[in-house]
């Protein structure tokens, strides 16, 4: 049985320490069949390739498949191209994603590879560790907003729970997943899975097998930590379009009804925990970021921006806003850090330091 895995990752030139890391880190896979064909993405023509291609030569020889250099050209965000060509050029049965940043565990693509091969599932998927840098490169916290009890699809229309890095795909059963869709320069991979689990239920294999690491630096190939406000605000912006095609492609691809889905209760969630640097756990569902998310629907400010809000809906044809506090400190956090970034929270900086003001008056 054909048992090589081909992993693709994307890069780009400048990204060659991250390039050179991921491949270091492939090498201590614990499945020995592994073609690792990397994908490059020039924004220029004069963009040079030699590093890349040295990266590549130096790890070649670590890999049963091989390495394989694959690059094209465009001036904007081309990730989607990517992945397809990768997946064009891919000659194992099972196929797998990486971006140059990622970290995958040893036994990461054996568990997933022999869980298929004990099934007769498509694809399969693990838990990953979402890990936050500081600027200098240090661990800050580990935590699993991720983690799930099982598979619903329902919750994954809902948002993304399976990272890019964290699942497998038997090519032989899923021979009709076709393309990753090249208009999306963000949640592309989120869109592509949506679609084939709509086809093929994935297999949930329990266990953290990766890392999706978040850095403030601003160095991630997609998103940023919690570094240069001005820089994430950008970021946040380009999300918020990504976010409103993504809605337009779910009820493209599955039906009007998707827009419901913010109505209705999440159907299975784990409490995620939150780890410290050195690995302890440091508190599950404190409840502080739960609160603070709270206090904040229930200011003025909310309510005074909620009718802009849901005009702001109407006009992208989603259902008006429905406040509701996540079942965990985590997913809390998260919101909040969406709000800070949110154009609602700059219409109402004025007020906020109006009403400072006012109380220490008081």
């Amino acid at each position: 049985m054909n048992d090589m895995i081909t992993i693709v990752i994307r890069t780009m030139p400048g990204r060659e320490k991250h390039l050179d890391k991921c491949l270091f880190i492939l090498t201590g896979q614990t499945h020995s069949n592994i073609e690792v064909v990397v994908v490059a993405q020039q924004l220029n023509e004069s963009d040079s390739l030699e590093l890349i291609h040295d990266v590549a030569l130096r790890w070649a020889s670590h890999f049963q498949g091989g390495v394989t250099v694959l690059n094209h050209v465009s001036p904007t965000d081309a990730r989607a191209r990517s992945l397809n060509l990768g997946k064009e050029g891919a000659r194992g049965r099972f196929l797998a994603f990486l971006d140059d940043d990622d970290k995958v565990y040893p036994g990461h693509y054996q568990k997933l590879i022999e869980s298929l091969q004990k099934t007769d599932f498509a694809w399969a998927y693990a838990d990953v560790i979402r890990a936050l840098y500081n600027e200098y490169g240090q661990l800050v916290s580990r935590s699993s907003p991720f983690k799930r009890d099982e598979y619903s699809y329902l919750d994954h229309l809902r948002g993304n729970f399976i990272p890019i890095h964290s699942f497998v795909i038997d090519t032989e059963r899923a021979s009709d997943a076709g393309k990753v869709d090249e208009t999306m320069s963000r949640n592309e991979d989120y869109e592509f899975i949506l679609r084939l689990a709509f086809r093929h239920e994935p297999l949930y294999v329990p266990g953290f097998a990766a890392e999706y690491c978040i850095r403030s630096d601003g160095s991630n190939t997609v998103s940023d930590g919690t570094g240069h406000a001005r820089d994430s605000l950008k970021k946040r912006r380009l999300w918020n379009a990504a976010e409103d095609m993504l809605e337009e492609k779910k009820t493209e691809n599955f039906g009007w009804w998707v827009r419901e889905l913010e109505r209705l209760p999440m159907v299975h969630h784990t409490d995620s925990v939150t780890y410290g640097a050195r690995g302890a756990d440091y508190g599950r569902n404190s409840g502080t970021f739960q609160r603070m998310l709270k206090e904040y629907y229930e200011s003025t400010s909310w309510r005074i921006t909620r009718p802009l809000r849901n005009f702001s809906r109407r006009l992208r044809g989603r259902p008006s806003e429905v406040v509701t506090i996540p079942p965990n400190d985590n997913m809390a956090r998260a919101e909040i850090d969406r709000i800070l970034l949110s154009t609602s929270w700059e219409i109402t900086a004025p007020m906020r330091v109006v009403s400072k003001i006012v109380s220490r008056i008081r």
